[in-house]
């Protein structure tokens, strides 16, 4: 009876660790969407800097780009893995939280009536 429950919660614990995978790798994968997004605002800017090359900067402009072009660099990545983190972490420790008890109750000795 308690064999049958432990598998019942074991088998249970394998399940939600196979949907969390693929939850997780489903989020992964529209961050990957958003950054190829990104990438490819950041190939159109130099394709437009390169035919700017020769223009005049109007004054007030070059601080806007530079900030614009660093932030669409560096920020989406760690952004979208800082999320990814949060949210497994989240996950994970609600899945290792049902693992400890199931360990609990496998080592838990047996109750002796003598």
């Amino acid at each position: 009876m308690v064999a049958t429950a432990l598998s019942r919660g074991s088998y249970e614990l394998e399940s939600r660790y196979e949907l969390f995978k693929i939850s997780f790798f489903n989020r992964y994968r529209w961050c990957v969407v958003i950054n190829s997004i990104v990438a490819f605002l950041l190939a159109v800017i130099l394709i437009i800097l390169t035919v700017k090359a020769n223009d005049e900067i109007q004054l007030g402009y070059e601080w806007w780009f530079a900030v614009v072009s660093i932030a669409l660099s560096y920020l989406p990545a760690p952004i979208m893995l800082a999320v990814l983190w949060l949210d497994a972490r989240r996950e994970v420790g609600t899945l290792g939280s049902v693992a400890a008890s199931i360990e609990t109750r496998v080592l838990q000795p047996p109750n002796c009536h003598c």
